[in-house]
């Protein structure tokens, strides 16, 4: 839906202060619906694990400071998205803690990663790093997705309602000097990502 431009467009980013305001910037929205129970109702959300393990603490330090070094270990120092796609574990419940942390961040640009597909399981499943398996306590209700493409996204605003979270984002470019960028064309076939840009230090 966010790619298609079909999304209403409620809110503008002032570019000189960052703040959010009311208003039309031609940018569409989407509407992110988050559980924040174990409630089986579909939503279009999810929290995946990126060196994370997926503990509360460790998701708060990523929406706040990004993925880092330590947490692509098991990648081999970086998360490459190939067409074919790379399976993580997820789950679909969010810890009530997070919200906080993406009200921090909201206005800022922000790496997100489309999953295609997701294998349903009640049961604890191991870890998405490679030839990694650990457990976490309590029913997580965690599955596995399949991820191919990353893209970058404004968070605008988060509500909080009785047992959901719906958090309003747009689409935006990220610009960063540490992203994987790998050269699209035909010997590749891999299309160009629109919203990732990666910047380099020249003398």
């Amino acid at each position: 839906m966010i790619e298609q431009r079909g999304g209403p467009d409620r809110f503008t980013v002032d570019a000189r202060t960052g703040l959010v305001l009311p208003g039309s910037d031609g940018l569409p929205e989407m509407t992110l619906q988050c559980c924040l129970s174990e409630s089986t109702e579909p939503t279009n959300v999810c929290l995946i694990d990126v060196g994370s393990r997926l503990h509360t603490e460790e998701l708060m330090r990523q929406v706040y400071s990004g993925v880092g070094r330590s947490d692509l270990s098991s990648w081999g120092g970086a998360l490459r998205l190939h067409p074919h796609g790379a399976e993580f574990a997820a789950r679909r419940r969010f810890p009530t803690a997070l919200l906080s942390a993406l009200r921090a961040i909201i206005g800022q640009p922000r790496l997100c990663l489309l999953y295609q597909q997701a294998a349903a399981s009640e049961s604890q499943s191991p870890e998405s790093g490679p030839q990694e398996a650990a457990s976490v306590s309590g029913a997580l209700r965690r599955f596995r997705v399949t991820c191919s493409r990353a893209i970058g996204v404004r968070i605008l605003q988060v509500r909080r309602t009785a047992d959901r979270a719906l958090i309003v984002v747009q689409p935006t470019i990220v610009v960063t000097r540490t992203a994987w960028v790998p050269e699209p064309g035909p010997a590749t076939n891999i299309p160009a990502n629109p919203y990732v840009y990666k910047i380099f230090r020249t003398q």
